[in-house]
């Protein structure tokens, strides 16, 4: 398996647990039943709580791309250094993302989004050689 592979794997189990900080909110603010219940009239999370879900929205429409990105380069054989590099800019570039937004540092999250655009970039370059 190829790192860019092996990474991707990883990323795929990051998205997985991108839900976790909103999710302990609920649980903390909403309560067990009506995190269980319908959700109708629910008072409102906290700002952190509210970045955090932002950030995993944020990670799912950046998935849409980055997955098809790695798995077209796998199918075509490209592998090098620069790809190896760029899914390992998107893996912790998206780590940082989480924590960033979540504690609300706008001008870091901001930088932390850009980093991993470069990665799905440079993924993207090697496929036009």
């Amino acid at each position: 398996m190829t790192t860019e592979l092996q990474t991707l794997i990883y990323i795929i189990i990051l998205a997985m647990f991108y839900y976790f900080p909103y999710v302990v909110a609920y649980f903390k603010y909403w309560g067990f039943n009506t995190v269980f219940g319908n959700r109708e009239n629910v008072p409102a999370l906290p700002e952190w709580a509210e970045r955090a879900r932002a950030a995993h929205d944020n990670m799912n429409e950046n998935m849409i791309h980055f997955v098809p990105l790695v798995l077209i380069a796998h199918i075509t054989g490209v592998s090098n250094e620069m790809t190896v590099m760029g899914v390992t800019l998107f893996f912790y570039s998206r780590i940082a993302y989480l924590v960033i937004y979540t504690l609300g540092i706008p001008w870091l999250r901001s930088l932390a989004y850009t980093t991993g655009l470069v990665g799905e970039v440079m993924i993207l370059l090697q496929l036009f050689k």
